[in-house]
């Protein structure tokens, strides 16, 4: 997804969830640097944030999981990119990624509506302080690396 997801709309959740205006930004900021943050992103090991069939469910849970217990925003904010990513693009276009797949307005409404409800259930399980049952098995024993910031954002708006 682009920014419009991984930035205005994750921070725009993010409040309505009850997140204040700074946690909300700090979130939207970690979770769009996921993109631009890793050193050779296009490196196979990085794809594991993006694509379905190099695990980002995997790698999205983990991610959750430790966001939660650790009461961490940098890593809800790579969990949800993760999920974000792996609910927009699904199976085929992990495969194929055609151009345009991480435009919002050319995917489903379905595919918009799960990708606002995947953003909004697990910003409210941080709020709650409650893992996922999903996410739970997927609890790391130390934290899961964290994107550096290697560049000024890029803001979506």
């Amino acid at each position: 997804m682009n920014g419009e997801v991984h930035y205005l709309l994750t921070r725009r959740w993010a409040q309505e969830a009850g997140f204040t205006e700074a946690e909300a930004e700090s979130l939207a900021r970690w979770n769009i640097r996921t993109d631009s943050g890793f050193k050779g992103r296009w490196r196979l090991e990085f794809k594991r944030y993006h694509l379905v069939t190099f695990g980002a469910w995997r790698t999205a849970r983990a991610y959750l999981a430790w966001a939660v217990a650790e009461r961490s925003i940098p890593h809800l904010g790579v969990a949800l990119h993760s999920g974000q990513d792996a609910v927009g693009h699904g199976w085929l276009g992990s495969l194929l990624h055609w151009p345009g797949i991480d435009l919002p307005h050319r995917r489903s409404p379905r595919v918009r509506a799960r990708l606002e409800q995947l953003t909004k259930e697990w910003v409210e399980a941080y709020l709650d302080f409650r893992v996922p049952a999903h996410a739970a098995p997927y609890l790391p024993a130390t934290p899961p690396p964290l994107p550096p910031d290697l560049a000024p954002l890029v803001r979506a708006d």
